[in-house]
């Protein structure tokens, strides 16, 4: 069988790419999630699919005997700070890479909001892959080919992704390659394309057309962002706490294989790991501003000479793992679902059914959250009070 284990599948793309013969091809199942599909008449039985499956793959694929070294960091142009998700730093190398005459690879949003793995050449279209992008993004069948022909022409190639499909790449490739650079996010499990789509319609009947889509818009705050979104005639914010597709990301709308993730620790096997430095605790040189600040974990020595070249571009300083991980769960172990019931009644109800069911927010809460927001000292004045209240 070509798919032994399907709640262990990630959708990595690897099978369908390493196929002499495209037999396989990634579609989606009912829940919008992309899965391999067999064309029998067309397999000749090679093994190949088998042979690059990155399911109970992940100790091989790591970097034997290296100490992982921590940094927080952001970057020195302000523009490139606000227009990231957190500290720039994916911006900053990517760059670099660029200035190189190479190729970098990530996620973008396509003309109809669909997430796809694609391939850049210029600042300009770096645009596209800057941003988060919370939803699982499509490897084309090509895209793992593509890369590996750049690379045997010498180009230099940064593939950033989830670290399932850092996986795929590497498994496919089965070498390394010294002008490679692999950089994996600290993944928090990815939602599916379908319910992201139905959320956007949903919110087309009250906005009209959405031209433009941003899933952390940080201009009031970087703790507390909005998701933004443009209309044809206005610009549209909604904070993260009362954002409909948000809340449901927070539930149950990821992957199977998100709950059992064997990448969510804190041995990684990319390059560089990249993510948001959460509960970072200013020091003198770099204080907290609330403007973005990413970490950086250097997984190999080829992630930490090339991250650590780049000193004119960034702002920096070595930190402790374990600092990293208590904002970030996702290196200790994947995540747990919430609601056990969701699909069965996403796909009886649809995405408006299941947004009235389980993300109606109280007016209390709503004050809450404002308040939180907008005055923190008075909001952590007035919990301190009824805490005592209520001793």
């Amino acid at each position: 069988m070509l798919l032994e284990n399907r709640d262990a599948c990630t959708g990595c793309g690897a099978c369908a790419n390493v196929c002499p013969k495209k037999a396989i091809f990634l579609l989606p199942d009912e829940r919008g999630f992309y899965y391999p599909q067999l064309d029998a008449d067309r397999c000749i039985d090679c093994g190949l699919c088998k042979r690059v499956c990155l399911i109970g793959r992940k100790k091989e694929l790591e970097t034997p005997d290296f100490s992982v070294e921590v940094y927080a960091a952001y970057a020195k142009d302000d523009f490139i700070r606000r227009q990231s998700s957190s500290g720039g730093v994916f911006s900053i190398l990517a760059l670099e890479i660029l200035r190189q005459g190479g190729i970098v690879y990530g996620a973008a949003f396509d003309e109809n909001f669909n997430v796809t793995h694609i391939g850049v050449r210029t600042e300009e279209d770096l645009a596209k892959l800057r941003g988060s992008k919370y939803v699982q993004s499509f490897i084309s069948d090509t895209l793992y080919r593509e890369i590996k022909q750049e690379l045997e022409n010498g180009v230099s190639v940064l593939f950033s992704g989830t670290p399932c499909q850092v996986a795929g790449l590497k498994l496919f490739l089965q070498k390394s390659y010294s002008n490679l650079l692999l950089v994996d996010l600290i993944c928090h499990g990815v939602p599916s394309p379908k319910v992201f789509s139905e959320y956007l319609k949903d919110l087309e009947k009250k906005y009209g057309k959405i031209t433009s889509y941003k899933f952390r818009d940080k201009h009031r705050s970087w703790k507390w962002p909005n998701v933004e979104f443009y209309t044809s005639d206005d610009c549209h914010r909604i904070y993260y706490g009362l954002d409909s597709f948000i809340n449901l990301f927070n539930k149950s709308t990821v992957r199977n294989s998100c709950y059992q993730c064997e990448f969510a620790n804190s041995e990684r096997i990319s390059d560089l790991t990249i993510g948001d430095f959460w509960k970072y605790k200013s020091s003198e040189t770099m204080p907290d501003d609330d403007r973005g600040m990413s970490c950086v974990l250097c997984n190999s020595a080829k992630g930490t000479k090339f991250f650590l070249e780049l000193p004119k571009a960034l702002f920096f300083e070595k930190r402790k793992l374990e600092e990293v991980e208590a904002g970030n769960p996702r290196l200790l172990s994947p995540r747990e679902q919430v609601l056990n019931n969701f699909w069965p009644l996403f796909l009886t109800l649809g995405f408006h059914g299941i947004k009235k069911k389980f993300c109606s927010v109280s007016l209390r809460s709503r004050l809450g959250l404002w308040l939180r927001i907008g005055c923190p000292w008075l909001y952590n004045f007035l919990r301190n009070i009824w805490g005592i209240i209520k001793k």
